[in-house]
């Protein structure tokens, strides 16, 4: 094959910042394990599939097959999802003192989560932080006061996400959860 460039579980990307051969970094909407040292701004290999052990978080424990999440902030695996992107499973149970995980990561491009707080309506255009660092591809409102006297009478209006809120309009007094991903 002529088109034929490179196999995908190993890619070069640019470093966002400073990482040592075996840490991890998130790339944009890759997610992958330093191959060498690299600096950040410059270009290294980053495996993007397979099983590595990374640093986690103390204080609670993954299950094996839970879901594993990249806090970007802090640079160590999560259980958290809201507004940390998911990067694989939990292969190995790890216990709350664990300072390490075993994870698979997942193929493909990652998908960051947020979910708010219960919020309430003003009938007037309302900024929802989401920390996600980008726009949000999908918005999904859903409803938390349903009590018969605001059945068909809630209305919303998505306005123009930016990187760091969720733009909408609820009416007055309504309850809400926004739902946001990339």
């Amino acid at each position: 094959m002529v088109n034929f460039i490179q196999d995908g579980d190993t890619v070069l990307l640019t470093a966002p910042y400073t990482r040592t051969s075996g840490q991890a970094a998130q790339v944009g909407k890759y997610f992958g394990v330093a191959c060498d040292d690299v600096v950040s701004g410059a270009t290294g290999q980053f495996k993007t599939e397979g099983v590595f052990s990374l640093t986690k978080n103390t204080g609670f424990a993954f299950a094996q097959g839970d879901p594993v999440f990249w806090d970007n902030t802090n640079k160590y695996l999560t259980n958290v999802a809201n507004s940390n992107a998911e990067v694989g499973k939990c292969l190995v149970a790890a216990a709350s003192g664990d300072t390490v995980a075993t994870v698979e990561l997942s193929e493909g491009n990652l998908v960051a989560k947020f979910v708010s707080s219960e919020q309430t309506g003003t009938g007037s255009a309302q900024n929802v932080a989401h920390g996600l660092g980008v726009v949000p591809i999908r918005v999904f409102i859903t409803y938390t006061d349903l009590t018969p006297a605001t059945v068909g009478s809630v209305n919303v209006t998505y306005g123009s996400h930016t990187s760091t809120n969720v733009v909408v309009t609820v009416t007055t007094g309504k309850k809400f959860l926004v739902f946001a991903e990339y």
